[in-house]
């Protein structure tokens, strides 16, 4: 016999799937096991120009929209058509809303046809949002089941939904995310484990894992994930995306839904999912084009600043940049394609003219930052507590902050105080090193920004990841960093290095769960990293190290 909340979380997973169009085209049955990568069979359901739209640059997609050569009806209803079978095969939505989407549409393309001008940068755009952000009429249930139904509890829009919809962006589904959206996988009792559209036996990462998933297979052109300790790069990095996870402060988060109201040292970040470095540009520019401080007092007042990136830009072919690089973080080795993929970033910059130099701050400060974020997720875990006896369902095996003991208690105010200024005084030494660099590179100034991974492998294996020390320490000190893909894994070239030695436990876990024949065709990715609100400037890196990427493989191609 079921219990109260499987009945609940049936009714939810069944909705869902109701709430798009009975003509709408859909898998039946849905093969087991699912293809290695699902783009095939999505593909094979989809009409022609319903492929055509939902293939096309988001640049190409944005004018089509405005000189009317595609509707926003016509646009919303290829990507709704996609972002469905994509769900079929890997459960990346928690809530689709198609039927108001298409009047918010059609009242779009009025707007077209009788005034002659868009409404915005982002007219007609289809436009995904992780579940955490209130929209009115729509759950917010953060994969929580016991939260289902909490729709009668949003009074307005998020800040964020409503700076979407003000932009001309039309709002149709909302993504998976993993329990109180707190995990580097996305699982919970309502969709079950998302996977990885580019090969089914790894994950789709998270806690934006949904936002990866559905963007990555084509069912949204653009879409907002949140990072806390990791949450925008990894779904971004697993899924050979570009994310990007701002300083806090830099977009709104007011009006989206948390367990435990992050006031402490680290708290969720919203940044923007795409397929590359100058449509993270189109969609960060348009957000704050909307000026979203003047709604969220959590926003500084700062427009999208452009010639941060130019600055960059006119040093990609002088080779006047400098960058640092971490290959190994004293935690935690990195799988084989994710060695290459740093060490190809480094070859290519620095064939490229530009200066790279090993990234080697005080040896404890890694660790103290890791620490520090992770202490500042457990300040009071009773939440979760909460969260989960609302219908006793029971939390996953890889949901980290399981309810306390009886004994538990929230920390005390003064080691919450003492985490703090331990973060205070971390910051401050990170920084001191940074400058200190320009005492290290040819040039005598200090690096630009830094290289490494986002993760010790290319996706998670279910159940696999032991900790975020490649992503947390910049989640501690605030700054700014994009998720860059690089290549995929490749079988015959990343074979295990039989030789590692590991430094911990924890190491040796995750050494021992790469296997090429499981990860071959995964996407591999790094990150780069600035300092805090070098939003402009980090993406602009990215951007070189893409360009150096491709340059280099142009190259060897002439050999």
């Amino acid at each position: 016999m079921s219990s109260a909340w499987q009945e609940l979380a049936a009714q939810k997973r069944a909705e869902i799937l109701n709430s798009f169009p009975s003509d709408f085209p859909r898998i039946d049955p849905i093969p087991s096991p699912l293809p290695r990568n699902i783009t095939q069979l999505v593909e094979s359901h989809l009409a022609s120009l319903d492929l055509k739209i939902t293939q096309t640059p988001l640049a190409t997609l944005l004018s089509s929209l405005a000189n009317a050569t595609w509707s926003s009806v016509t646009v919303l209803t290829a990507f709704a058509k996609r972002a469905l079978l994509i769900h079929q095969l890997t459960p990346c939505l928690h809530e689709a809303f198609f039927s108001a989407a298409l009047k918010d549409a059609e009242a779009l393309d009025t707007h077209l046809r009788t005034t002659g001008k868009p409404k915005g940068p982002l007219h007609g755009l289809p436009f995904s949002l992780k579940d955490q952000f209130d929209i009115k009429g729509v759950d917010s249930t953060i994969g929580l089941v016991g939260w289902i139904g909490n729709r009668h509890d949003v009074k307005e829009e998020s800040v964020m939904a409503q700076t979407i919809l003000d932009a001309g962006g039309v709002l149709y589904v909302k993504t998976s995310v993993p329990q109180a959206s707190m995990a580097g996988e996305t699982f919970n009792n309502i969709i079950d484990y998302l996977w990885n559209p580019a090969n089914t036996l790894v994950s789709a990462g998270g806690s934006s894992g949904g936002e990866g998933a559905l963007i990555a297979a084509r069912g949204s052109p653009l879409g907002i994930g949140t990072d806390i300790g990791a949450s925008v790069r990894v779904p971004a990095a697993f899924n050979g995306l570009w994310g990007l996870k701002p300083s806090r402060g830099r977009l709104p988060f007011r009006g989206a839904r948390e367990v435990v109201q992050w006031n402490g040292a680290v708290g969720f970040s919203p940044g923007v999912i795409a397929h590359s470095g100058e449509e993270v540009r189109t969609g960060m520019k348009a957000l704050l084009d909307g000026q979203p401080w003047a709604r969220d007092s959590g926003v500084v007042p700062m427009p999208w600043r452009e010639e941060k990136g130019e600055d960059v830009r006119k040093q990609r072919g002088s080779g006047g940049l400098v960058f640092g690089v971490i290959r190994h973080n004293g935690i935690v080795g990195c799988h084989p394609p994710v060695k290459r993929a740093v060490e190809m970033c480094v070859e290519a910059l620095r064939s490229a003219g530009h200066e790279v130099i090993d990234w080697s701050p005080p040896s404890h400060l890694h660790k103290d930052l890791d620490d520090i974020a992770m202490r500042s997720f457990s300040y009071d875990i009773t939440p979760y507590t909460t969260a989960f006896s609302l219908t006793s369902e029971p939390p996953f095996p890889q949901f980290t902050y399981k309810p306390p003991t009886p004994s538990s208690h929230p920390l005390p105010a003064s080691s919450v105080l003492s985490n703090n200024a331990s973060q205070l005084a971390a910051q401050s030494a990170y920084l001191d090193y940074w400058n200190s660099t320009a005492s290290l590179t040819k040039s005598g100034k200090a690096v630009d920004g830094v290289i490494c991974a986002v993760a010790p492998f290319a996706a998670a294996r279910p159940g696999r990841y032991y900790g975020l020390s490649y992503t947390a320490w910049v989640n501690a000190l605030d700054w700014s960093a994009v998720a860059v893909p690089v290549t995929e894994v490749d079988k015959g070239v990343d074979r295990v290095d039989e030789g590692y030695r590991a430094v911990g436990e924890v190491d040796r876990k995750t050494w021992e769960s790469y296997d090429p024949e499981i990860y071959h065709g995964t996407p591999v990715a790094v990150q780069i990293v600035g300092k805090r609100f070098e939003e402009e400037k980090v993406l602009a890196l990215g951007e070189v190290v893409a360009e150096a990427l491709e340059g280099r493989k142009g190259k060897q191609g002439k050999l």
